[in-house]
Parts: C-alpha cells; sequence; structure tokens
C-alpha cells in the first residue's frame, strides 16, 4: 500500500511539472486591450476588396528561392544562424524618410488560416509588452493561398499607408484567426509578432517570430506561425511570407 501511494504522488508530481511547463510555454502576451482596425471590407472567402492593381509578379524563380531557403520542415535557425544572433534585426521595416508602403502575399507554407496585420511606432521607442500597441490594423484576413484550400491568389497586394520618416511598421500573425463559417478575424486567437517581447515564448531564445529576407531588392517577412516552445514546432519560418514595397512620397 505504501509503495503504491508513493507511486500516485510521484505520478502526481510529474503530472503537474509538465502540464506547468506547458501552459508557461504556451501562455499567450496579453493582447486583450488591443484595438483593431480593418483597411476595408473582404468577400466570404477573405480576399480584401481594397487590394490595388496591379498585383504583384510572384516569379517560379521567386518562389524557388523561398522554397530553397527556407525549405518546408527544415529549421532556418540551423540553416541560417545569422538571421537569429542578438545583433541581427528584427523583422520590422524601419522609415527613414516619408513614405508609402504596399504589403503583397508572396507564400504559403501552412496548414493554419493565418491573419496578418501590422502596427506602427516610432522607431526610437519600440514597445515591450502588448498594451504599449496604439492598435492592429488587418492587411489580410485570410492569408490562405488558392493552391493550399485558400482563396488569397499569390501577389495579391494592398496599401498599408503613408508614413513619415522616424516610424517603423511591425507584423501581427494571428495563428488560425480567419473563421471561414463566418468570414470573420477572431483576435483572440494566439499572436505572433515582428518584435520578440511580444511573443508568448518564456524562453527569450526562441522568441523570434518572423525574419527578413532580401529577394532581387524585395523585403520579404517570414513568418513562423508556431509556438517555439511546442512539441513538434519546425521553426521553418515559411509559413506565411509577404512583400513589402516603400516607395518615397512627397
Amino acid at each position: 500500500m505504501k509503495s503504491k501511494l508513493s507511486l500516485i504522488l510521484l505520478l502526481t508530481c510529474f503530472i503537474s511539472f509538465n502540464c506547468k511547463k506547458y501552459f508557461e510555454a504556451a501562455a499567450p502576451n496579453n493582447f486583450s486591450g488591443t484595438t483593431y482596425n480593418y483597411l476595408g471590407t473582404w468577400n466570404t472567402n477573405g480576399v480584401p476588396n481594397y487590394l490595388v492593381t496591379p498585383s504583384d509578379t510572384v516569379s517560379a524563380a521567386e518562389t524557388n528561392f523561398i522554397n530553397s531557403t527556407l525549405p518546408e520542415g527544415h529549421s532556418a535557425v540551423t540553416a541560417h544562424p545569422e538571421l537569429f544572433s542578438a545583433s541581427s534585426s528584427q523583422a520590422n521595416l524601419n522609415l527613414t524618410q516619408k513614405s508609402t508602403v504596399y504589403i503583397s502575399f508572396v507564400h504559403d507554407g501552412s496548414g493554419n488560416n493565418n491573419v496578418i496585420g501590422f502596427f506602427t511606432y516610432p522607431t526610437a521607442n519600440p514597445p515591450t509588452a502588448a498594451n504599449q500597441l496604439g492598435g492592429v490594423t488587418i492587411i489580410f484576413p485570410s492569408a490562405k493561398s488558392s493552391g493550399t484550400n485558400g482563396f488569397l491568389p499569390l501577389g495579391s497586394k494592398v496599401k498599408i499607408g503613408t508614413f513619415n520618416a522616424g516610424t517603423s511598421i511591425g507584423f501581427i500573425l494571428l495563428q488560425s484567426g480567419w473563421n471561414p463559417t463566418t468570414s470573420t478575424v477572431n483576435t483572440s486567437d494566439l499572436h505572433f509578432a515582428t518584435i520578440d517581447a511580444l511573443n508568448p515564448e518564456t524562453d527569450p531564445t526562441l522568441q523570434r517570430h518572423a525574419i527578413l529576407l532580401n529577394y532581387q531588392g524585395k523585403t520579404l517577412v517570414c513568418f513562423e506561425d508556431s509556438n517555439r516552445q511546442s512539441t513538434g514546432t519546425d521553426s521553418d519560418f515559411n509559413d506565411v511570407i509577404v512583400a513589402a514595397t516603400i516607395v518615397p512620397a512627397p
């Protein structure tokens, strides 16, 4: 009887410890006070009614570059450690002159139906917690391509606005945030941001959720859409990729 009681106590401690580890690793940053804005409306499939024309061309060469640089299921941390060093830039756009910014959808490598949004902040004063964000504006309510059971064409392009010098633009991915049944965005889903401190991992070395790549003058923002402390995450950073076009404004 004594040995059975000891076994029960041991199992209870083991389960409690592992559950604690799981919930600590998966505890989201608190975005409950965040205001969400929208650039316009969309159809029932989540395709924005505010896409600009012409759209961007996503060439076979660009797709090959993405697939060879960030192959499916392979850790980008292992393949490109230079993108994750302490000195490497986080995946935000820092504007040094007044500019108009366009964002294009160029790659979908996820099984999730994710949402992509953006936020702005003074370059010299980045937010360190979610409650410091002024708001998040949704760019693509459904970042799911027509080739992967979605409806958003690759190259779909949105003008997100004109911003003054000294402004930085960060991005947010809402994991599985698009609800195809109601054609709405669920803003309570897990958020991953281009600022490491806003992400849910308790290990700061695993908080990076977006990296920047350059392809023939294009700035590519490449997202990882799963908690990097969870079991089975691949850290391939190809789950959603968008391209930024920055045009100097008068």
